[in-house]
């Protein structure tokens, strides 16, 4: 291992020390704001410049840092903390040495684009482009995606790069729904040859003990040799761990281009309050030597977090949601109705409520219960919880700023354990805007020809 690898532990290790004191914060729940008294969670500097703050005040300086924080100007206490924020995470000019640019994808068009939403076109048009070059700078010559969902990308692939491209997914409505975009897709493109023998799907559950080469040859008829390129556009939690190990322990997996998401559902090696029984030694978090060496455990709220679109929130300058505040309120009813530390999960249909009056109903129906609570009652326990809601507002905001901090955790571990596998050819790029694909991060890497 030579000077990369130092760098990239270093700049971890950077990372890893700011968030430390502030993982508390992280994995704070909104729900027990009230009750856990969450406010004093924060940095008395922090509490105390908040308070003098108003809600509208809070708000433009979060928005204004999330919207253009390389362009952001204070110099106060929330300033400090917000520049700290945004200096950690993976679009500051901090980690620039470890980025890999893919500028002129983000202009190019897709000819399929009338069959996806927005969205989904931005992301298909810059990763088939960036997988087409990664497979003609390692030599691949058959394209993996793993967690193909309803194939846009491998279907892209193959009617506009002609690759040769098998997607694999755990979920047989998925896989045959993949065929039937193709077909959707190929007669958009109005192909004349049939493009069908360069595409295949299988269902399969992906684990590190995968042989990808041996479900390519299955479904490709054997070779002189497979090179292949692993892709996955947004892989669900351990998925994208499971590639980037994939990739460390096949020679034949000659690259790869993995993004993840849904950071909530990864497993922790170390994490020991949670409720799912997690292979210890198969978990998606940590992989890199360095934390697995601090037994360094994230935390399941700090992972939710990390999947908050901050550029998107402050962009369209969102406000907390009324119900966020009005879960806080009704857990303290919570604790005189089942006592401390009580744990109740209402349901996601009651964040669709208009008033507290409502919410309360819903939570009534969800839960099939009697909350006991008259209109007086009601009014009572909102004003009594409202002069509360200010600082909520303030606490909300402080803690989405770590939401980029704990995302830079995540994939420089990714990062990490790749170059202590002595792969040093290996790159984050952002391949999409975040605005419009909030997980936008790649981790890239290929190996020399053999």
């Amino acid at each position: 291992m030579g000077a990369k690898v130092d760098t990239v532990r270093e700049k971890l290790k950077e990372v890893y020390m700011f968030l430390e004191p502030f993982k508390i914060l992280a994995n704070a729940h909104m729900t027990s704001f009230i009750t856990g008294n969450s406010w004093e969670i924060l940095p008395e500097d922090l509490r105390n410049e908040a308070s003098s703050l108003s809600i509208p005040e809070m708000y433009e300086i979060f928005w204004n840092w999330g919207s253009d924080p390389g362009n952001f100007q204070q110099t106060s206490a929330i300033g400090k903390f917000l520049n700290a924020c945004w200096h950690f995470s993976l679009a500051s000019q901090n980690f620039k040495e470890l980025m890999l640019s893919y500028k002129s994808c983000q202009t190019t068009s897709n000819k399929s684009a009338k069959c996806m939403s927005l969205k989904k076109s931005h992301e298909v048009v810059t990763l088939k482009e960036i997988v087409a070059y990664l497979c003609d700078d390692s030599q691949s010559n058959c394209v993996v995606d793993v967690g193909g969902g309803k194939g846009y990308l491998g279907a892209s692939l193959v009617l506009e790069s002609k690759m040769k491209v098998l997607s694999i997914d755990s979920k047989p409505l998925n896989t045959e729904g993949a065929m039937h975009i193709f077909e959707k897709l190929e007669k958009h493109e109005r192909v004349q040859a049939d493009s069908s023998a360069f595409y295949k799907q299988v269902t399969a559950f992906v684990t590190p003990e995968t042989d990808i080469i041996a479900i390519a040859k299955d479904n490709f008829g054997p070779t002189s040799e497979y090179r292949i390129c692993l892709t996955g556009l947004h892989v669900c939690g351990n998925l994208a761990s499971t590639c980037i190990k994939l990739f460390s322990k096949a020679q034949d997996i000659a690259s790869i281009c993995s993004i993840g998401c849904c950071y909530n559902l990864l497993t922790e090696r170390f994490e020991t309050e949670s409720d799912v029984t997690v292979d210890k030694y198969n978990c998606g978090f940590p992989l890199s030597d360095f934390l697995n060496k601090k037994s360094y455990c994230l935390g399941r709220n700090a992972r939710m977090i990390a999947c908050q679109p901050i550029d998107r929130i402050c962009l369209e300058k969102r406000e907390m949601k009324p119900s966020i505040f009005w879960r806080a309120a009704i857990q303290t009813h919570f604790q005189e109705l089942l006592g401390p530390g009580c744990d109740v999960s209402v349901g996601r249909r009651c964040s669709k409520a208009t008033s507290f009056s409502d919410y309360c109903l819903k939570v009534e129906q969800s839960l099939k219960i009697d909350l006991e609570l008259t209109e007086d009652k009601m009014n009572n326990l909102i004003m009594q919880t409202e002069k509360l809601h200010a600082d909520m507002i303030k606490f909300y905001c402080f803690r989405l700023a770590l939401a980029p901090v704990v995302e830079a955790l995540l994939i420089l571990d990714r990062l990490l354990f790749l170059y202590e596998q002595g792969l040093e050819t290996s790159y984050i790029c952002k391949a999409f805007d975040g605005a419009t694909s909030p997980r936008c991060h790649a981790v890239i890497a290929s190996r020399p020809s053999r």
